[in-house]
């Protein structure tokens, strides 16, 4: 089977995060954690094999493939930005992931700048990251747990941010076999 990549939105919901820890770490290394039920994570239909939209990550992937985390938040960017900035692995299951790192890509950021009849928009170069990690051995069944750290900012006018804090969860991945 051809190799494959199975990109992981996660969208983080900042609005509760921050009403239900109102006082986040502001050291990196020591990271809030949060409950998993206001983390979502999807994707594609035809990568999953069970209940996707939770805290929890169950895909169906071979060995060689590659699994891309990316983030965001339910206002994406507007009010609240989420960036992962830490992967750990876990002491639980067998971990059928491996070299999770962390990588760079220019990319472009596009926006409506006229609306129908006529939409027109408008694209800026960014920046942009993603987590990668490997599929190098399956396991049927088997559960792997991870922590994910990440910081959230409050977007302000001009561009700016202003740190909330870090906070991180721990998830499972369980890989089926495509």
């Amino acid at each position: 089977m051809a190799q494959e990549t199975i990109n992981v939105l996660v969208a983080f919901d900042a609005e509760t995060i921050i009403k239900q820890y109102p006082n986040p770490s502001k050291d990196p290394a020591k990271p809030t954690p949060i409950s998993n039920n206001l983390v979502y994570m999807t994707v594609r239909q035809s990568n999953a094999f069970a209940g996707q939209g939770g805290g929890e990550l169950n895909v169906k992937a071979n060995v060689e493939d590659f699994i891309e985390w990316r983030e965001t938040t339910m206002s994406r960017g507007d009010k609240y930005i989420a960036l992962l900035y830490a992967y750990k692995a876990g002491s639980s299951g067998t971990s059928p992931i491996d070299d999770v790192h962390h990588t760079t890509t220019d990319s472009v950021n596009a926006y409506l700048v006229s609306q129908a009849p006529d939409p027109e928009f408008k694209t800026d170069a960014i920046t942009g990251h993603h987590w990668t990690a490997e599929v190098t051995h399956l396991t049927k069944g088997d559960r792997f747990a991870y922590t994910f750290s990440f910081e959230l900012l409050e977007a302000n006018p001009g561009g700016t941010s202003t740190l909330i804090g870090y906070y991180s969860w721990d998830p499972f991945i369980t890989v089926e076999p495509r």
